[in-house]
């Protein structure tokens, strides 16, 4: 995330207060520029310049006490900070939304043409960062507010399918048998499967692999469908790593 903050564009502070956020906002609305800037912001040194004459509308047409918006993404990527961290904006039209709702502008119109995929990507970078200030995770468009076409299209579009709500997947580790989670959290997977298991097949019983031993040490070749769930419970609450094997001990259970 490639953050410009206020006084890197050479923001002006504010004329007046500005109410704060609600301690628990419900999320982030995605706006944009309306009226065609690619061309006004062509390279990215023309950023700063372009926000700095968005702060000048707002304060001095509008009357409001700073810029309006919380963050704004450019079409090189880069995220400006706006209002930042806690403050109420002035631009989701509704003291509602403004009240209970981050405000991430794109910096792009009608008459640009596509959204830039750096653009994009510069909103979700804004969307995580509110989030990381507490937003929670709704993602909602200018429109809900207020009777307008604003985000445009192809903006309402990726926010109506979803698309930054979707997290980045961690890479593959190389082994498939490891799970990040907790003790207690793989107890409850296991026991969520077992309340799946009619109780007439507990006495099945099923082959193991070399290694299993009864709590006396002794080797087994079988096992109970009740004694795999205990080995399953007990392998897996003491290492994750062990979750591939007590995973076929499962899937034996439910084919006696």
């Amino acid at each position: 995330m490639d953050l410009i903050t206020r006084a890197q564009w050479g923001a002006r502070p504010p004329s007046g207060s500005r109410n704060a956020l609600d301690p628990y906002p419900k999320g982030v609305a995605v706006h944009w520029n309306g009226p065609g800037c690619a061309a006004a912001i062509a390279t990215h040194d023309k950023c700063p310049g372009f926000l700095r004459g968005i702060q000048d509308f707002h304060m001095r047409t509008r009357g409001w006490s700073d810029i309006a918006y919380s963050l704004f993404a450019c079409p090189h990527g880069y995220l400006f900070e706006g209002r930042g961290k806690g403050i109420g904006t002035a631009a989701n039209g509704t003291n509602y939304g403004n009240r209970y709702y981050y405000a991430v502008y794109a910096m792009w119109g009608q008459g640009d043409g596509p959204i830039p995929d750096a653009m994009r990507a510069g909103i979700h970078d804004g969307i995580a960062l509110c989030r990381s200030w507490g937003a929670g995770s709704e993602v909602t468009y200018h429109g809900r507010f207020l009777s307008t076409t604003c985000p445009g299209p192809e903006l309402t579009a990726d926010v109506k399918a979803g698309r930054f709500n979707r997290q980045p997947q961690p890479a593959p580790t190389a082994r498939e048998d490891i799970l990040d989670m907790t003790p207690d959290e793989l107890r409850k997977i296991i026991r969520d499967e077992i309340a799946r298991v009619p109780a007439a097949v507990w006495a099945h019983k099923i082959p193991v692999s070399d290694g299993v031993r009864n709590a006396t040490g002794t080797r087994l070749t079988t096992i109970s469908a009740a004694g795999a769930q205990q080995y399953a419970l007990v392998s897996l609450a003491m290492d994750p790593k062990t979750h591939a094997a007590a995973q076929s001990i499962l899937d034996a259970i439910e084919q006696p």
